[in-house]
C-alpha cells in the first residue's frame, strides 16, 4: 500500500503501516474498563416571577459546578492510572499491527512475517519473574526488533505519520496535569495548600474550568493519535521536552 513505509532499525528494516484510529478505539473497548464518568452538574432554580422550580445545568462558580470539577479531577486521575497499567499491552498491539514484516537492511529479500523457528522468547524473563509475551511474533518484535528505544521511536513515527501529529490529543490528562488543575482550584494556595483570598479564587477556578472543559470536550471527539502513549515513548527515550 502507498501509505506503508520502510524503516531502518539497524541490521533489519521493517515494513510499517499506519495505525488507524478505529484500531485504538476497538482495542480499548475490548481491554480497558474505565470508571463511570461524573455526570454534568445540574441544579434546581426557582422562578422569581411565578415561584415554579426547574432543574437546569449548573452554572460555573456554583457549588454544584465546583463539586463537579473536583469529581472530574478525581476521575481523570483514576483514568490515568488505568491507562498507565495498560500501556505495555497496548504498545504490543500497536507494534504487532503496524509492523507487517522485516528483512535484512538494504536487501531485496522477501518480507518475513514470523520469527525463525529456532528463535525463542528469552528464558531470563521467566526466571526472574518478568511477565513474558505469549505470542512468539509479538515477542520477537518487542525483544529482538525493537530492542532499543530509538527503534521504537522510528517505527512509531511511521505508525502515526507526521500529518496526524497536529490532530487533537484526546487522551485523558496525566496525574501531573490533574495536579496542576487542583493547584488552581479555589481555596488552595498554589504553594502550600492554605486557604487563599477569595478575590484571587475567581480567576483560578475559571482557569480550572477552562482546562477541565477543554479536556472533556476533546474526549468526546474522534479517537486520534494516543497522546498518553506518545508521552510514554518520550519517557522511554529520555525526551521529556513538552511533557508537563
Amino acid at each position: 500500500m502507498s501509505n506503508d513505509s520502510i524503516v531502518n532499525v539497524g541490521e533489519l528494516e521493517v515494513l510499517v503501516r499506519p495505525v488507524p484510529p478505529t484500531a485504538s478505539v476497538h482495542w480499548q473497548k475490548a481491554h480497558v474498563r474505565l470508571p463511570k464518568k461524573p455526570s454534568r452538574p445540574m441544579q434546581e432554580i426557582t422562578s422569581k416571577l411565578d415561584g415554579h422550580t426547574e432543574i437546569v445545568p449548573a452554572l460555573p462558580d456554583s457549588d454544584e459546578w465546583n463539586a463537579w470539577v473536583l469529581k472530574m479531577q478525581d476521575w481523570y486521575a483514576q483514568v490515568d492510572d488505568i491507562r498507565e497499567e495498560h500501556i505495555q499491552d497496548q504498545m504490543q498491539f500497536y507494534m504487532d499491527y503496524a509492523i507487517l514484516g522485516w528483512r535484512n537492511a538494504d536487501s531485496q529479500d522477501e518480507w518475513q512475517e514470523m520469527p525463525d523457528e529456532e528463535w525463542e522468547i528469552p528464558a531470563a524473563l521467566t526466571r526472574h519473574g518478568v511477565d513474558s509475551i505469549n505470542d512468539k511474533r509479538v515477542a520477537y518484535i518487542m525483544y529482538a526488533i525493537l530492542d532499543e528505544n530509538w527503534k521504537v521511536q522510528a517505527v512509531a513515527s511511521k505508525a502515526w505519520p507526521e500529518g496526524r501529529d497536529a490532530e487533537r490529543d484526546d487522551s485523558p490528562v496525566t496525574r501531573e496535569e490533574v495536579a496542576a488543575v487542583l493547584d488552581k482550584f479555589p481555596g488552595r494556595d498554589e504553594d502550600s495548600g492554605r486557604p487563599m483570598d477569595a478575590s484571587a479564587g475567581g480567576t483560578r477556578v475559571r482557569r480550572a474550568d477552562e482546562r477541565i472543559r477543554t479536556r472533556d470536550a476533546a474526549s468526546r471527539g474522534n479517537c486520534r493519535r494516543p497522546g498518553f502513549l506518545v508521552r510514554a515513548l518520550k519517557r522511554l527515550s529520555g525526551d521529556t521536552d513538552g511533557i508537563e
